[in-house]
């Protein structure tokens, strides 16, 4: 069946453009639907927001970044294999995702002496609290913010008529993408490239392997948010 000739809500086109679209607009919308009732100044909630920022910091990635593309996936009953959640693949999968891995490590090490950089929480929960806290902030920030990545590869390449080249114009738009975001969000035109090098690594493993697990583990032991969690909860 063709793109164009599914139901709106299903077309690879409309869920692209939604989930991209809350992506722009969720925080604001949520800052607002939460400030002004309330009252409460952009200044208070900004340090509210730093303060807090270990609580709340997972809740909100999981809305923004996870949360429309797992219900197009939930909603439209569409099988997870599409996305590589599957057991076909995952040895090599798992295998290339560590090497690459490790050579981010190494890379890290030889330019600041350091294996990872990433920063710890100044506040520190309670244990319990840290369990919970650490668990839910991995997950949003590792492999549900990989999902994203992996959803949109597979959705563009439909998009475009689907193909069986491995470097396919999905993984292509979508690496290309992410680092122009992060040029914008970030102004770091060399942390914009890693970011695209990495996605486009990753993306790249989940194309060539037909499995997503691989490279949602290497995010999550890369990525300095779900680094910062995963030391709450071993730490």
């Amino acid at each position: 069946m063709s793109a164009s000739s599914l139901p709106l809500l299903r077309r690879p086109g409309f869920q692209i453009a939604a989930t991209l679209s809350w992506g722009v607009f969720a925080v604001g919308l949520l800052a607002g639907l939460v400030l002004g009732p309330l009252g409460i100044e952009l200044a208070v909630a900004r340090a509210w927001w730093q303060e807090h920022l270990v609580y709340v910091q997972p809740y909100l990635e999981g809305v923004v970044a996870g949360l429309i593309p797992v219900l197009f996936v939930l909603t439209g009953r569409e099988r997870l294999s599409r996305f590589g959640l599957r057991l076909s693949g995952l040895t090599r999968s798992l295998a290339l995702s560590l090497a690459f891995v490790a050579l981010r490590y190494c890379e890290s090490f030889l330019r600041t002496g350091d294996w990872i950089a990433y920063q710890s929480f100044a506040t520190e929960p309670g244990f319990a609290l840290a369990l919970w806290t650490g668990a839910v902030g991995v997950v949003a920030n590792g492999p549900l913010e990989a999902f994203l990545v992996i959803w949109l590869i597979a959705k563009t390449d439909q998009l475009l008529g689907g193909t069986r080249r491995v470097v396919s114009g999905g993984l292509i738009l979508v690496s290309v993408g992410f680092g122009l975001v992060h040029v914008l969000s970030t102004q770091d035109i060399t942390n914009a490239l890693y970011v695209g090098v990495i996605f486009f690594s990753l993306g790249w493993i989940f194309r060539y392997t037909g499995n997503s697990i691989g490279p949602m583990l290497g995010w999550t032991l890369i990525n300095g948010m779900s680094l910062a969690y995963l030391e709450l909860v071993f730490g």
